[in-house]
This record gives structure tokens, sequence and C-alpha cells, in this order.
């Protein structure tokens, strides 16, 4: 194959504004075997013209991925939380060296390329209050510290949030959410000054 194609696969997926594909998307592209496909992607990872991120995806600039689009897409259905979206929002300072995601399905890190993201699980019942912001789905401020100190109550993560930014939190909004939490959750979050 030659090397003008790639060039034609770049500007097809930068045209509909992706920032990472897959073979699958590829497939549409490529109209020859699979094989040959998966063999054309191994040789320009080698020449680092595109860079395989996890098992499956690809992209062309690492710089330049979408990494929040890319979480939220690896594992459905899952929205931005804890640390990373309080950091986010700007109400707590510390910047997470993991992109953390609420999910309903196990727990789970995944490496993808420079960037690492944690799958925590919650019941179906506390998976609710994020909205969807450009390609990638987030938690609400108050539902992110929500969720943060209902793991914290429950001795499942570590987080200092002793140098929160209350001012960024709407507490009627805070403790409508905590009526879905359980009691100790409330009580933990008492703790922090709400």
């Amino acid at each position: 194959m030659k090397k003008v194609k790639y060039h034609e696969f770049k500007k097809r997926l930068e045209d509909v504004g992706k920032t990472y594909f897959t073979i699958q998307e590829l497939e549409k592209f490529y109209k020859n075997k699979k094989s040959s496909l998966k063999n054309l992607l191994s040789r320009w990872s080698k020449e680092e013209i595109i860079f395989s991120l996890n098992k499956g995806y690809y992209c062309f600039d690492v710089e330049k991925l979408d990494y929040l689009n890319h979480s939220c897409s690896l594992i459905k259905p899952s929205y931005i939380s804890f640390e990373y979206a309080l950091n986010y929002y700007g109400i707590l300072d510390q910047v997470p060296q993991v992109i953390t995601l609420a999910t309903t399905k196990r727990h789970k890190f995944v490496y993808s390329g420079p960037y690492v993201y944690e799958y925590t699980r919650m019941k179906k019942e506390l998976f609710f209050a994020y909205e969807r912001v450009n390609q990638y789905y987030i938690a609400l401020p108050e539902k992110a510290l929500l969720d943060t100190v209902y793991l914290l109550s429950r001795n499942k993560r570590l987080v200092d949030l002793s140098s929160l930014n209350h001012k960024k939190i709407n507490k009627h909004t805070l403790y409508n959410y905590a009526k879905k939490f359980p009691k100790y959750t409330i009580e933990k979050l008492k703790s922090f000054g709400f």
C-alpha cells in the first residue's frame, strides 16, 4: 500500500473530528483484507506515523488525543468523576495523575498510551448526575464530591480533601443528591464542613 493512503485515512478521520480510531473504523476506508490492514497498522506504528493507545485503538498524534472522550468510550457506561472531576471544576487543587471514572462495570485500570484511566464500580442507583460535555460525560460538581466521599467513607479511596474549595459547591444540590447515598457517606460529608 502506498503511503499516500495514510494521508487519505488521516484526512477522512480528521474531517469527522476524530482524534483516535479503531480498526473497525479504518475498515470503512480500506477495501483489502482485514489481516493486511493489521499489518499496515503495525508498519505505521513502527514508522511512528500512528500510535497504538491500547488494544484496537490508535491515534495520529498523542498530544492532540481527546483523552477524556477516549476514556468514556472504552468502557460504557462511564463518566469522569472523583478526583479528576473535582480538579476539573477547580474544587480540588491537587492534579491527579490518573483520569478517574465511575462505571457500573467492574473496577479496572486501563493503560492507553501515556494515559492511565481508573474505572471504579458504582452501584446502579448511584450512577446519576452527570452531563455530556463535548464528546465525554462528567459528573456534576456536587456529584463528583459525593462519589469521592462515598468511596472515602467505605475506605476504598485515599484522597486529601482538606483543601476543598467550598464556594464552588451548591449545598442545596449536594444534599439533594446525598439523599440517595448511605447515611455514613452523609456523616463523612459533614466532617468536611458541608
